[in-house]
């Protein structure tokens, strides 16, 4: 089940994007409903700049590996996430009021079908809604850290 270097090196990419994504949403709420005085989050907001800029950087990254990618690993890569996204949407099923986290899991599965097709290179994934199974990911892709 685990997959191949070629989609874990994607992966990699992939998963330093949505760790960066995290980061700036969690700021955009510290400066939107946080009071201020957070001595660490204040100086995390200075960095703010350079981690749109990393994620930039690693979207034209992306880019370029999946579009010199075999097939099979751009395949490979898209079917481990369509699986990742459909135990989400099993597992919030049987959980009252989360139409919408499995809305936006849909929304991705249609994602990276396209990226399955090449028609895109990556789908960028919600760092909101979704929670992906670790277990499973780590089926994938190995441990993450």
């Amino acid at each position: 089940m685990k997959t191949s270097i070629g989609t874990r090196r994607l992966e990699r990419l992939l998963l330093r994007r949505k760790e960066l994504g995290s980061i700036l949403l969690n700021l955009d709420m510290y400066e939107r409903w946080g009071h201020g005085s957070d001595p660490d989050m204040n100086q995390e907001m200075e960095r703010a700049p350079e981690y749109g800029r990393q994620i930039t950087k690693l979207e034209s990254q992306l880019k370029v590996l999946s579009s010199k990618a075999k097939k099979e690993v751009i395949q490979e890569w898209a079917d481990a996430h369509i699986a990742l996204l459909q135990e989400f949407i099993d597992r919030m099923s049987t959980q009252k009021n989360r139409s919408t986290h499995i809305f936006v899991a849909r929304e991705e599965i249609a994602g990276w079908e396209q990226v399955r097709r090449r028609e895109i290179p990556f789908v960028r994934q919600n760092v909101y809604y979704i929670s992906c199974n670790p277990e499973l990911y780590a089926k994938f892709f190995g441990k993450v850290h």
